[in-house]
């Protein structure tokens, strides 16, 4: 836990306290540490007083002490004392915050793993143009990548009734698999390819189907 003295010391609320409140806040500061970090504290007077090593009335005489000259929050419903350090609270609100643009980040990302289309489904042509442009550097032809979008979209990025869960892998297998229409033999066949082809890019769609899942139970 970082512990700035000079604020500790120049805070002219806290300097208004008793020593004794002083302690207790410290007590309660650092049970906040221990416990969750969220800059919260809540309890009975009896539980409140173990955890600052006081005894009920020098605990209550604190919290008055310390509620009265707003060095920290402290409210008392139904015999539940909940204590607040204003400083801590917003450090923990700013955590939460930036782990929750970090999902979010993380959830676009995948997305855009997911579909060409990730930024705007009613513009087609920027997500042609990225398959087009993925095409020509895994040696795709252009209309094979057209083929490959138009097909995508209207299914609804789906393959076999499934969502695709990475695009570019999808294309990267089709293109092994010989799929593409270019790779296809007369009657619509395959040409020959490698037999465990197959296996290994089914192997493949359900790791990435797996690692989809778990993201989502996260």
């Amino acid at each position: 836990m970082k512990f700035f003295t000079g604020d500790w010391l120049k805070d002219p609320r806290l300097s208004l306290c008793s020593p004794a409140a002083r302690g207790v806040w410290m007590d309660l500061i650092c049970r906040m540490h221990e416990l969750d970090q969220s800059g919260e504290l809540s309890g009975t007077i009896e539980e409140l007083s173990r955890l600052t090593r006081c005894s009920t009335v020098e605990l209550t005489h604190a919290l008055s002490n310390l509620q009265n000259k707003l060095a920290a929050d402290v409210t008392n419903r139904n015999g539940v004392v909940t204590v607040i350090c204003r400083r801590m609270k917003r450090e923990y609100i700013k955590r939460e915050n930036d782990a929750a643009r970090q999902r979010r980040h993380r959830a676009v990302t995948s997305k855009r793993e997911q579909t060409p289309d990730y930024d705007s489904d009613s513009d087609s042509e920027k997500g042609l143009e990225r398959v087009r442009e993925f095409a020509r550097g895994k040696g795709i032809g252009g209309k094979d990548a057209e083929w490959f979008y138009w097909k995508g979209r209207g299914n609804g990025w789906t393959n076999g009734g499934r969502p695709i869960l990475d695009w570019k892998a999808t294309l990267t297998s089709w293109h092994r698999a010989g799929y593409l229409p270019s790779q296809k033999a007369d009657g619509g066949k395959p040409k020959q390819i490698d037999p465990n082809q197959q296996r290994k890019d089914d192997e493949y769609e359900l790791f990435m189907r797996q690692r989809q899942e778990r993201k989502e139970q996260q």
